[in-house]
């Protein structure tokens, strides 16, 4: 048997054009979205079981919704959904192409492991031009999953089309899929063959899923401060990344950029510190932090993840997405930010990430990387020889002398991007990037960029530069004047695209749905929390205490109930103003109530600890020693002030 393989695709495209179609985009929003589904109104589907209906996407879409999809029927709605039951994330747009039931148009199910196509415009016609989209209920009828990529197979022998699972698995038994049969399949009409329908492409290529994460930093030296340190004892910073993706085909950019920041790292002496939105670090007198020269976090290996990935502390997500060979890349570029406690740090950071679309990115002969700048092309040096050029570039304290040349610098003579901060006589205090250059009557900032494709970020997985694989320091240098000196230490992982990482709002957490319940264990003490049987918390030595459940309580991340699965209850406070005021308040449990006194920031200390944060006292649960009670205090995170939290396998 002689099987001619086209392509691979959740819906296989084989054809240009459709007759007496009708075609139409959607976006997923918090409105049509329930669980893995994006239901669609349309008045010619609405209501209307038989249409045939095929699903087309592109690349940033297969990037944020690296899924099989398909689609079904609700009884009155059709819906795009995701055959592995994963969410279906909000700001993807799918074009929806549909027609109503003919000789045509038509579904077809699974017979013997595969589907074989019989119909006069397909059969002995190996130019043929048809779409194909997985259907889970044709007709309303039914419903079976297939989570895995279909191929369309002309077989020579039989001069019929067959449909194929891509990973050599039978077809389920019963599933289906959608046909639509273009006017043009007819034999000796077709002159253009498949292989030019560009999506195609993307499945037939390898493709790889990527994470970058920012493990934590070292202050080389601390940046020039207030005299009075108004933001706090010592250095506050903060981390983060702006991701913007483009087509390797047009150098031109895919979708938005994407923004990942970290809460503020040093004194947690603030109002912020206290409601969990400063995250204490540094070694600034007075057990409350502030960020000083020589300063590590976290201690003593920063470069290291100690804890879950994280949407907003240590180790932050800085930039995740699937990378498809030859397809596309993803500039990715990392700063560590001086927090000078003014109001202009949303506006900087919307400025620095919205002008990154006007870089165009083009690959040379010799598979190195090129950014145009303006007038200026700047090199990427290749991951192969990145460790031959890192081993004349480091200092005796291990640090690299300066930023490694797998980055490089974005220099867009644009105020907007570059960060100003003008030099007067009282200074120009600000949130500001640390990296400044002196221009003579200014400070101003070129960011530095990192561009991965399927290739580089593979290869930078797997390389050493001295802090375990795929770890790598980069270090930023303020102008004299400045005098801000940090490294951050830039972590790149990656797995097969069809994986997923653990998502790092699940990470925290979050047990809703889920019937592994949680132990809440005590640092100080080693004790477990639990209920007594007059109903208050306490913390005993029980190593098989898993009572607790985390529920969601805010769309902000990290924000739960925290419910006693035994009794049903949930730990709140008393609601009284004086809860703000003063220490010592006890923890009780009662039945929910949707108050701020009932809900808690649970915020992860990244060493592996957390600490719980009544949102409505800003206080932090504790295991008080002396009376063995728990209670509320003010956030200083000593160890009676953290918790190790496991989740029963």
């Amino acid at each position: 048997m002689n099987i001619r393989l086209f392509f691979i695709c959740c819906s296989v495209f084989a054809g240009f054009h459709l007759a007496a179609q009708q075609k139409f985009t959607h976006t997923t929003s918090a409105a049509n979205i329930s669980a893995n589904s994006t239901f669609l109104d349309n008045a010619g589907l609405n209501n209307n079981p038989s249409a045939i209906i095929i699903i087309e996407y592109n690349t940033e879409t297969s990037a944020a919704n690296p899924h099989e999809v398909g689609v079904w029927y609700n009884g009155n709605k059709w819906a795009v959904f995701n055959q592995d039951k994963a969410t279906m994330p909000a700001g993807i747009t799918f074009t929806i192409t549909w027609k109503n039931k003919d000789e045509n148009s038509f579904s077809q199910k699974e017979n013997g492991g595969k589907i074989t196509l019989q119909h006069p415009l397909l059969n002995n016609n190996s130019a043929a031009r048809f779409y194909v989209s997985q259907v889970w209920n044709p007709g309303g009828n039914g419903g079976v999953y297939n989570n895995s990529a279909i191929v369309t197979a002309y077989n020579n022998t039989t001069g019929e089309w067959e449909i194929l699972n891509a990973n050599n698995t039978a077809l389920p038994t019963g599933s289906a899929v959608n046909v639509l049969i273009t006017p043009s399949s007819q034999v000796g009409i077709v002159k253009n063959k498949m292989p030019e329908v560009k999506i195609s492409s993307l499945h037939r290529r390898d493709s790889v899923r990527f994470r970058v994460t920012i493990n934590g930093f070292t202050c080389n030296n601390p940046t020039a401060d207030h005299i009075l340190e108004v933001d706090g004892k010592g250095d506050e910073i903060f981390a983060g990344a702006v991701t913007q993706y483009f087509s390797i085909e047009t150098g031109q950019k895919t979708g938005p950029a994407i923004r990942k920041w970290s809460l503020r790292y040093g004194d947690i002496n603030s109002d912020d510190g206290r409601w969990g939105l400063r995250v204490k670090a540094g070694s600034k007198p007075g057990n409350m932090g502030g960020v000083q020269k020589g300063d590590q976090f976290p201690f003593p290996e920063p470069w290291k993840r100690n804890s879950p990935v994280d949407a907003s502390t240590f180790p932050l997500l800085a930039s995740e997405g699937v990378l498809i060979d030859g397809e596309n890349s993803a500039m990715v570029i990392p700063s560590v930010w001086e927090f000078d406690g003014t109001t202009e740090e949303e506006q900087q950071l919307n400025n620095f990430a919205s002008t990154l679309g006007e870089t165009a990115i083009f690959f040379g002969t010799n598979a190195t990387a090129t950014v145009l700048l303006g007038p200026l092309a700047i090199p990427f040096v290749t991951a192969a020889n990145m460790t031959a050029h890192m081993a004349a570039r480091f200092s005796a304290n291990g640090q690299p002398v300066e930023n490694l040349p797998m980055f490089a610098q974005l220099s867009y003579g644009q105020p907007e991007f570059n960060v100003i901060v003008r030099k007067t006589l009282f200074g120009d205090a600000k949130d500001r990037p640390i990296g400044m250059i002196d221009s003579g009557d200014c400070f101003h900032y070129t960011p530095i960029g990192m561009l991965l494709d399927y290739k580089s970020a593979i290869a930078i997985t797997n390389s050493d530069f001295g802090y375990g694989k795929g770890i790598v320091p980069l270090r930023f240098r303020d102008a004299k004047a400045m005098e801000g000196d940090y490294t951050i230490y830039i972590q790149v992982d990656t797995i097969n695209a069809k994986k997923q990482f653990n998502n790092p709002d699940a990470v925290m957490p979050y047990s809703f749905g889920n019937a592994n319940p949680y132990k809440l264990q005590n640092v100080y003490s080693n004790a477990s929390l639990k209920i007594s049987f007059g109903g208050l918390p306490v913390a005993e030595m029980n190593a098989d205490n898993y009572n607790w459940s985390f529920e969601k309580a805010s769309s902000l991340q990290g924000i739960y109930y925290i419910r006693d699965n035994r009794s049903g209850k949930y730990l709140t406070i008393t609601p009284s103003a004086a809860a703000k005021d003063r220490n010592g308040f006890e923890v009780f449990t009662a039945e929910k109530r949707p108050t701020e006194n009932f809900k808690w920031r649970v915020l992860s200390n990244s060493d592996g600890t957390y600490s719980i944060i009544n949102l409505f006292a800003g206080k932090t649960m504790i295991h008080d020693g002396p009376t063995g009670k728990i209670l509320i205090w003010e956030n200083r995170t000593n160890p009676e002030q953290r918790w190790k939290i496991f989740q029963q396998k």
